[in-house]
């Protein structure tokens, strides 16, 4: 039980230091704290009475450092050890956050093979998960995979979203005019969702409607003014229009 509170107590410490983007400083907290996990372990399997418990309560928190050791390194632009500390994990253990991760790091990497199995898996971990089903599609996957993995959490919650992955599929196609047609068939409250408003702004300025895209990216921005995605397109519009002032607001966001 020292073993395992001196553990939490060091995750708690990296993950302070994380959230004040030290990763580095986390790192050393993470990795002690599973060098600790791990000798407790090893303690545990040679005592004469193994308790079956106790090692199950060490496995579960070795896999949570092992995500946040991950996650550390991801953030600060290491991501062979983030995708190292990843495959640590057994693949049957591995949920929805660290799969999407390691898709995330495979596209980096330009491994879409293994990316698109990272990015499947986090989808059957969350059906609802449409930014891992978009991954898929832009992996190579048919929107019809993806569109059969999300089943009936898809058709009950989200039934316009199956359009935004047909859509997709379209635009992987680079069949801009095609996708964007699909994206009108979103509808209800998920047209004004953020991911579908950047599609139509994205397809729109492919096309060269650029007054009509800027409206929607400033749209886009209204709804969450956090965001990046996109942003290098609509930079490359405002260029194309002259719009200094708003591309100089741009650089500010």
């Amino acid at each position: 039980d020292n073993a395992l509170y001196r553990a939490k107590v060091l995750k708690h410490m990296g993950d302070a230091l994380f959230a004040g983007r030290r990763w580095r400083r986390a790192l050393l907290k993470y990795t002690e704290a599973i060098s600790a996990i791990e000798n407790e372990m090893e303690r545990e399997k040679q005592s004469a009475n193994i308790d079956a418990q106790q090692l199950s309560k060490f496995e579960a928190l070795r896999i949570v450092l092992l995500e946040s050791c991950s996650n550390a390194h991801a953030e600060s632009g290491d991501f062979r050890n983030a995708l190292a500390r990843a495959q640590e994990i057994p693949t049957e253990k591995r949920g929805f956050s660290i799969s999407l991760q390691c898709g995330r790091i495979y596209s980096s990497m330009g491994s879409k093979q293994n990316a698109l199995q990272s990015y499947r898996a986090a989808l059957e971990a969350q059906p609802l998960a449409i930014e891992a089903a978009i991954a898929m599609v832009d992996c190579g996957a048919e929107a019809s995979l993806a569109i059969s993995i999300c089943g009936d959490a898809l058709e009950n919650y989200m039934p316009s979203f199956a359009a935004l992955l047909q859509s997709r599929e379209l635009e992987v196609a680079h069949r801009s005019s095609e996708a964007l047609e699909e994206l009108k068939k979103v509808d209800g409250p998920e047209k004004d969702c953020l991911v579908v408003v950047l599609a139509k702004a994205r397809l729109t300025a492919q096309m060269g409607n650029d007054d009509e895209a800027i409206l929607l990216f400033e749209q886009a921005h209204a709804l969450d003014d956090s965001t990046l995605e996109d942003m290098e397109i609509f930079a490359e519009v405002l260029f194309r229009k002259r719009e200094d002032a708003r591309l100089n607001r741009l650089t500010h966001w």
